[in-house]
């Protein structure tokens, strides 16, 4: 709770410096003044949406499926960055640079030059947070300035759900971080959010169909009543009769699952219906920005991985990764391109840093849903969105002193229903 004030105390002291940061009590008018903030107007374009993939779901789950496993199959060998892992300077929770002797410690811990040291199937049996060095603690590029300050901070990689099937690949000097891989990425995570498994888990582990969730912040509790975790949309669990199969440590340092009675998940893949589309958008709209999934929340990447997952589909978005899976859109007319060429609910356009899921139209212009920090204003300024939100690719024109609006920067497109992100690259 501590360290949660004094990220609050730091955001409000991060953007009152120099007036850089705008948090605006109008911003739900702000928003409203460039597209209504209700899904269900795109009711004709989730029927296409359904149209367009529901005959293709179960093979996309499949794959989808098959991607999630990964890190339990034999010949799994993923590719550790050490450039990525490595974090040279930033700024530390007391807003003072971190000093080299510190940054040095924490490489002496990680070893990196000795991984692969591992390779050992494993469970996430705790929602965890990924990080690039062994530490919680943040790297901030610069404090002074919006986009470099809070809520961005480096050394976080992603949150990972628990019951995400992981392959441990090396361990620090001091035991108490893993470094793991799963099929977004290798990063490093805490040993106690963390369980073995053996070859008796995974066979039950698949035994059993997947369930997801649709509905976030349901708690899952065991009998009797133990906590384990809370739900989030697009997490994915064995299901079991009137609820779920739950990864949980046992003494032995290995996982067992343990049930939990909850109706907040369904059996995987959720039909891709007009109603499921708009009800899942629905309960993703207003969910609070989390860079990386900081405080469990969602940013832009994230959202979109949920949502696609929901319906098992693929929505990874690696654009320097995989930049030849991305059709170019940089300076057509984005309104007639994407009505001519995309398909709701089932393409993601983007730019650097940020994507965003085309629903429609409004008015003529493409509609986005997408979760954002901000609208940028002038060379260094922000006007705070923090949500997930409807908009138009012109947003931002509603913002005082804004220079750049969507339009502008949207750069590629991919769409997901013609099953371009697989499990096999």
């Amino acid at each position: 709770m501590r360290s949660l004030k004094f990220l609050l105390l730091f955001l409000l002291s991060a953007c009152a410096r120099e007036e850089l940061c705008v948090v605006d009590a109008d911003l739900d008018n702000v928003l409203s003044k460039n597209i209504p903030q209700d899904i269900y107007q795109f009711k004709e374009s989730a029927d296409a949406a359904s149209k367009a993939f529901l005959k293709d779901q179960k093979a996309s789950d499949a794959d989808y499926n098959e991607m999630f496993y990964a890190p339990w199959m034999d010949g799994f060998s993923p590719t550790i960055d050490r450039q990525y892992l490595t974090l040279s300077c930033g700024h530390a929770e007391n807003l003072h640079k971190w000093h080299p002797q510190e940054i040095k410690k924490l490489e002496e811990n990680a070893a990196l030059s000795l991984s692969p040291s591992v390779s050992i199937k494993a469970i996430a049996i705790r929602t965890t947070m990924a990080y690039r060095m062994p530490t919680e603690k943040p790297f901030f590029v610069d404090t002074r300035k919006p986009g470099t300050s809070y809520p961005f901070n480096d050394n976080i990689a992603s949150l990972i759900y628990i019951g995400t099937p992981l392959r441990v690949v090396h361990v620090s000097f001091d035991r108490a971080w893993f470094l793991v891989g799963n099929y977004r990425f290798v990063a490093w995570v805490k040993a106690n959010d963390v369980a073995f498994v053996d070859e008796r888990f995974i066979k039950s582990y698949f035994s059993h169909k997947l369930s997801v969730a649709i509905e976030d912040d349901v708690p899952l509790l065991t009998e009797p009543h133990q906590f384990l975790s809370v739900s989030h949309i697009g997490m994915i669990l064995p299901k079991a009769t009137d609820g779920v199969l739950a990864p949980s440590l046992k003494k032995d340092g290995f996982a067992e699952l343990r049930f939990c009675k909850t109706i907040a998940f369904v059996e995987k893949p959720y039909p891709f219906t007009a109603d499921h589309i708009l009800a899942i958008s629905k309960k993703l709209m207003g969910t609070k920005y989390g860079w990386g999934g900081f405080l469990e929340n969602r940013d832009c990447a994230q959202t979109i991985r949920d949502f696609m997952a929901v319906f098992g589909a693929n929505g990874s978005i690696y654009i320097n990764s995989y930049p030849q899976k991305f059709i170019s859109i940089e300076g057509s007319d984005k309104a007639n391109f994407l009505k001519e060429n995309a398909t709701p609910f089932l393409t993601v356009i983007g730019c650097k840093g940020h994507v965003m899921l085309y629903v429609g139209n409004f008015n003529g212009y493409p509609v986005l849903l997408h979760n954002m920090w901000a609208i940028r204003t002038g060379e260094n300024g922000r006007y705070v969105v923090g949500k997930t939100i409807l908009s138009t690719t012109q947003f931002g024109k509603e913002v005082k002193n804004s220079t750049i609006c969507i339009d502008e920067k949207a750069v590629f497109m991919c769409d997901v229903s013609k099953r371009a992100l697989s499990a096999k690259g």
